[in-house]
């Protein structure tokens, strides 16, 4: 038998363990996508023929430093990664002929006269249905967050995100796509970097930006919002990528206090990349949007960009 581990000796189980200053990405980057100091664990590979279940992990994570959460803002209104601690745990699960992941985390505010700790929930389940389209449904709640009265709750309320693409007949290069949310109050991701985007940078181009340029988006936080982008992904003979997108935001409620989207927004956004070498990728992006009650926005940018 192979001898391996700290010990050198052969064992029937393992149990991968990982600390310091960790990058941690869950559901796509939807719930976590930030890198903190702290220590995690996993259970991996088990499975349970009662439940049908083929293959199933659970890891367990805690960050001491360096958590990085929209909800926990230094004075300057920039994300205090100083501020809190995190504690969670997920898990992933092959069964129903599709994948369910699910978490539960708590961030704990750990500085001195603020209580904006909070709780954060979330349930995904993703299957392939009849040939014919592809569907992720993804949810997360918040709760429990409890600030100074003459402050305003940072995380609270829930997002629902659909997530779906046509299978068509040419299905690794022809993929249409139209993905929806809707969004109560101020849902957060657990954990969530600066330079990840926001909590809707998946739903489509439109929801985009990046930490160097500052790309003009749309509004990214499903606060009180519903909408969603439909759009077409080409990649010719997987050798060039095209992506042409409609986008919109909706007001779920009247109330604009607090919200950061103040009116209805819609958008125009296109991709094009080239891969020059095995190392070098031309990218080209474009949008074009317009904005209830704020100014229009217009953007284009062209990236080389190098795989490492």
């Amino acid at each position: 038998r192979d001898r391996a581990g700290v010990r050198d000796e052969f064992v029937s189980w393992d149990m991968p363990i990982a600390f310091g200053l960790m990058p941690l990405v869950y559901q796509n980057g939807i719930w976590v996508d930030d890198a903190f100091i702290g220590g995690a664990f996993t259970i991996p590979s088990r499975n349970s023929r009662t439940f049908d279940i083929t293959n199933m992990d659970f890891t367990f994570f805690v960050g001491t430093d360096k958590v990085s959460t929209p909800a926990i803002l230094d004075r300057a209104g920039k994300l205090d990664e100083a501020g809190a601690n995190l504690y969670g745990v997920t898990t992933f699960i092959e069964a129903l002929e599709g994948y369910i992941e699910a978490g539960y985390g708590r961030i704990d505010d750990t500085r001195s006269a603020s209580n904006f700790s909070y709780n954060n929930a979330t349930l995904a389940f993703t299957k392939r249905y009849g040939g014919l389209v592809s569907n992720s449904v993804r949810g997360i709640v918040n709760w429990g967050q409890n600030p100074d009265r003459s402050q305003r709750q940072t995380a609270d309320g829930y997002v629902l995100l659909l997530e779906n693409s046509l299978i068509t007949h040419l299905p690794s290069t022809l993929v249409p796509y139209f993905n929806f949310f809707v969004g109560k109050d101020r849902p957060q991701s657990l954990a969530r970097d600066a330079a990840a985007g926001g909590l809707l940078k998946n739903t489509g181009l439109s929801f985009e930006t990046d930490g160097l340029t500052g790309f003009p988006k749309l509004d990214d936080t499903a606060n009180d919002t519903y909408g969603g982008a439909i759009g077409v992904q080409y990649l010719f003979s997987l050798n060039q990528q095209v992506v042409l997108e409609l986008a919109t935001v909706q007001m779920l409620t009247q109330n604009r206090v607090g919200r950061a989207a103040q009116g209805p927004q819609y958008a125009i956004s296109g991709r094009y990349q080239l891969p020059l070498t095995n190392a070098w990728i031309f990218r080209a992006d474009v949008i074009a949007a317009n904005l209830d009650k704020a100014p229009d926005v217009y953007g284009g940018r062209l990236e080389l960009r190098r795989k490492f």
